[in-house]
């Protein structure tokens, strides 16, 4: 094994690539896991090609990472490698890619926030938070994993709360939650009410932080209570009711929102849904 990640460091693309795919058939098996983790420059030297120029190359060293980070003998030298800014930031920027690139390096970058509190703060120390924003704003392929992403990234994280908040993502959120659904096809409204669930999801997560709380009423003008007082209506959907309800019981700690909610009718709509038996979240 030690050798075969000594050939990483080749010139020759085709020697690269074709160590890489040994490495990929390896990373499944407790024991090359155990001596890749082990190795001085194992984690280091396959989590450092997600810099090449080459789309094989990262496709692969994506992989091989992924699946060290699910063997327990190898997740935490992964998770190591990504403390270090200069390998955080070669993942975020793949967030840029298209297709099977920027799936991969998206659910690393979940698996790596479901495996660590600490890669949170790595996140926001190279920034990023944005490029995960604009997925979500796209409404194009992956934004409903970069939604989830931000949920995550702002649970019981503070500082990340206040940084979405600083970006402007309670704005794209709330639009998310307000633009009218597609009407070409069923399957469109289905994908809509995820968007929405999700974008809610975020927002509710977003009150890890005291800043938030006390800002979000004043985000454009209340824009952001009045989309989540209007999904409890009777009309909406069951589970983004629920999602609403949750994420207004924590923002509404503040005031000026509880006031707000009070006047939009929020107060009704939540106590008729206490009427109704719901599955829970």
């Amino acid at each position: 094994v030690g050798f075969i990640i000594g050939l990483l460091s080749s010139r020759e693309h085709a020697i690269q690539v074709r160590a890489l795919d040994i490495l990929s058939e390896l990373s499944l098996l407790d024991r090359a896991c155990q001596v890749i983790a082990n190795g001085e420059e194992g984690v280091g030297s396959i989590v450092a090609l997600l810099r090449s120029p080459h789309e094989k190359i990262q496709e692969e060293a994506l992989t091989i990472t992924t699946n060290l980070l699910s063997n327990r003998d190898s997740k935490a030298g992964v998770i190591s490698a990504f403390m270090v800014p200069e390998y955080m930031k070669s993942l975020v920027n793949l967030y840029q890619a298209k297709g099977t690139i920027l799936h991969l390096a998206l659910t690393l970058g979940d698996a790596l926030i479901d495996n660590s509190e600490s890669i949170k703060d790595s996140f926001r120390e190279v920034d990023g938070v944005n490029p995960l924003l604009s997925l979500a704003a796209g409404r194009k392929g992956k934004h409903l994993q970069a939604l989830q992403m931000l949920t995550k990234l702002a649970q019981d994280n503070g500082a990340n709360c206040n940084t979405i908040l600083e970006v402007g993502g309670v704005s794209v959120l709330v639009d998310l939650i307000t633009q009218p659904p597609p009407t070409d096809e069923a399957a469109g409204e289905v994908h809509h009410l995820d968007v929405q669930l999700y974008a809610v999801l975020a927002l509710g997560s977003l009150s890890s932080s005291p800043v938030v709380i006390s800002e979000f009423p004043s985000v454009e003008n209340g824009a952001g209570v009045r989309a989540l007082v209007n999904l409890l209506q009777p009309s909406q959907d069951d589970t983004a009711k629920e999602a609403a309800a949750l994420a207004l019981s924590k923002l509404a700690l503040n005031e000026q929102c509880a006031q707000l909610v009070f006047s939009l009718g929020g107060v009704g709509y939540a106590s008729a849904l206490l009427g109704t038996p719901r599955e829970p979240l």
